[in-house]
């Protein structure tokens, strides 16, 4: 079972259904089949109850053993602000006195305490993302925490206590700052881009492209780390970089802005000068050619739960209108990202539809 779930936890994050924000698809698509895989009976309603009333409201679903409520938990879109759901849930539990609640938008699960002390955000013990965590990392912990069995016998409940009161959960985060500082610098990540552009447009009235951004950071701010990251106090990852042990400055390389690219699409060479022309190129061939047609099923496309690639509007998944948008013919690409992510969408997104393409 357990490779058949880690296939499974690999394969959601590329649901194209989660990530265009369809709430039902949340639920059939990741967190029905996540239970299962837990022992869960998601066919027994006295087991697995959707839609269970609590006082004037409702839960998505509550997990019940032996007819006694165990877990609450709430569903939303992929593309839902679940923050603004956590005290409506938390209320829900600590009334009926269910001693674990779950708040997911499929790809992301918040697992919380309600009957400790404390305000919504304290009660939350553990988060299991698996867009980030590894699928063997994401079932061990899906397991210990929502497992069928730990939550018949109680060990769910011990277990989350202890990560919560001990020094587990600073240890893991101490392990886990540098490696999450690696992987912010080698990849940028898109709202760090944003926020960093936002930045030097309010200092100096220009926004700064995507490749000018992820080029300072990767030319200034990247590390190369000797051995595996070692864990980090909180004190010494406060202090100058200089002072921490298990990294060493990297030189900047000159030359490493990309200055164009070439792909090649069914065959068809197109040459380009940064990614918005390389996207304008490749929508015009593609709805020039009537390749479109066999993408038509998957549009909008989406890379994340809250951006899409191509859409008919210029507009991602929470409302928030494209950075660099690319137009023709009714169609519109988010160009605003670095090469690497550019190519790489773009092969996903064709790929789907069997449609070659080469770089």
């Amino acid at each position: 079972m357990n490779k058949e779930f880690e296939e499974l936890l690999s394969t959601i994050p590329q649901d194209q259904n989660l990530l265009r924000g369809v709430e039902e698809a949340t639920k059939q698509g990741a967190v029905l089949p996540i239970l299962r895989q837990l022992g869960w009976d998601c066919f027994n309603l006295e087991e697995v109850s959707p839609e269970f009333n609590v006082g004037n409201g409702r839960v998505d679903y509550c997990l019940l053993i032996k007819q006694k409520k165990r877990v609450f938990l709430e569903v939303k879109r992929a593309s839902e602000n679940l923050e603004s759901h956590e005290k409506q849930l938390l209320e829900y539990s600590f009334t009926e006195g269910v001693d674990l609640a779950v708040l997911t938008n499929g790809l992301v699960w918040w697992i919380y305490l309600p009957l400790i002390g404390g305000n919504w955000q304290q009660r939350r013990f553990y988060t299991i993302d698996i867009t980030q965590q590894s699928p063997q990392e994401s079932a061990k912990h899906f397991k210990e925490f929502l497992g069928r069995d730990v939550v018949e016998n109680g060990s769910s409940i011990e277990k989350a206590k202890s990560v919560k009161e001990s020094k587990e959960k600073n240890k893991l985060i101490n392990q886990s700052l540098p490696k999450a500082w690696k992987q912010l610098i080698d990849e940028p990540d898109e709202f760090l881009v944003e926020l960093f552009s936002e930045k030097v447009e309010g200092l100096c009235g220009h926004r700064p492209t995507f490749e000018e951004i992820t080029e300072y950071i990767r030319e200034n701010l990247t590390y190369q780390y000797t051995s595996e990251p070692q864990t980090i106090s909180p004190r010494r990852f406060k202090a100058n970089i200089n002072q921490t042990s298990n990294v060493k400055f990297k030189t900047p390389t000159t030359g490493t802005k990309q200055k164009g690219t070439v792909v090649f699409i069914q065959d068809k060479k197109i040459e380009a000068k940064d990614v918005k022309d390389l996207y304008r190129k490749v929508l015009e061939y593609l709805v020039d050619t009537n390749l479109i047609k066999r993408l038509e099923t998957y549009i909008p496309y989406a890379r994340s739960e809250v951006r899409f690639l191509i859409a008919k509007e210029p507009v991602h998944q929470r409302g928030n209108p494209f950075r660099g948008p690319v137009e023709y013919q009714g169609y519109y690409m988010e160009a605003h990202k670095d090469y690497k992510n550019a190519i790489n969408h773009l092969r996903l997104f064709l790929e789907g539809a069997r449609i070659k393409i080469k770089y």
